[in-house]
């Protein structure tokens, strides 16, 4: 069987594996992203899904646009980006969770051989997707307080990446939250390049308490494409996450 050149590079999925190990009942693993259980709003859930098939089933059932459904376009758009500036609900494109949100990305941005930018330690499952577009990926440390901006000031200079992944707020895997001071120098150092930032957050609300730090999206927007999820937040199963980018780019993903 004559399989595509870039899968011979391509790897068995990091994330498949290590969900493989909590199929044992009697494992706990620290290893992937997983919610208790426990705390699955099962019954609100099936409540919720009652409500909607009886009063609009038809049409929730049928086929609907690329974007995803307006409703819950705005809920994403009002709750996550009220106030930045030119963010509307037209800016954010519904996706099978975060993970197709970066495989549409790569699509639009990468060609073979392109530079990309990532943390080190990174996201395994991030590393697995941009490694099927094949570009050249590199990293820059991680502190304490954020990314090393000496390091990602060179990085850029030298390699001039089309991307640069990031976790900002309870990183994966260190869960590190970046400072805002450090968010600051690294939108200083991107807005002066031609490299465009992912912001992935899909642990931003997971936190004890109410302070909250700015997200890149609202420092230098649209050099920054937004990505967020609801598994972790409310069940991974449902696979609903979305992108929030500018015009161009969002054009871009509907062609994708």
């Amino acid at each position: 069987m004559v399989f595509s050149t870039r899968m011979r590079s391509v790897h068995k999925s990091f994330v498949r594996e290590i969900l493989k190990a909590t199929e044992g009942a009697d494992v706990i693993s620290f290893a992937g992203g997983l919610p208790n259980p426990d705390f699955f709003a099962v019954e609100q859930i099936n409540d919720a899904c009652s409500k909607v098939l009886s009063a609009d089933g038809k049409r929730v059932l049928q086929y609907s646009t690329t974007e995803g459904f307006f409703p819950l376009r705005k809920y994403i758009c009002d709750r996550y980006y009220n106030g930045m500036k030119g963010i509307t609900p037209d800016n954010i494109v519904i996706t099978c969770g975060s993970q197709q949100a970066l495989d549409l990305i790569c699509k639009v941005f990468l060609d073979k051989s392109d530079n990309v930018l990532i943390e080190r330690p990174g996201y395994l499952g991030a590393i697995q997707c941009f490694s099927v577009f094949e570009p050249n990926i590199e990293s820059v440390e991680l502190n304490n307080d954020g990314i090393n901006i000496n390091e990602l000031n060179e990085k850029i200079k030298q390699f001039s990446p089309k991307l640069f992944y990031m976790v900002p707020n309870f990183q994966n895997p260190t869960g590190i939250t970046y400072s805002y001071e450090n968010r600051k120098k690294i939108s200083e150092i991107i807005d002066g390049s031609d490299t465009i930032i992912i912001e992935d957050n899909p642990y931003g609300e997971l936190k004890f308490n109410d302070t909250s730090v700015v997200s890149m999206k609202n420092l230098i927007g649209d050099k920054v494409i937004s990505l967020g999820s609801f598994s972790k937040i409310f069940a991974p199963s449902m696979r609903l996450g979305w992108i929030c980018a500018s015009d161009e780019i969002i054009k871009k993903n509907y062609s994708c």
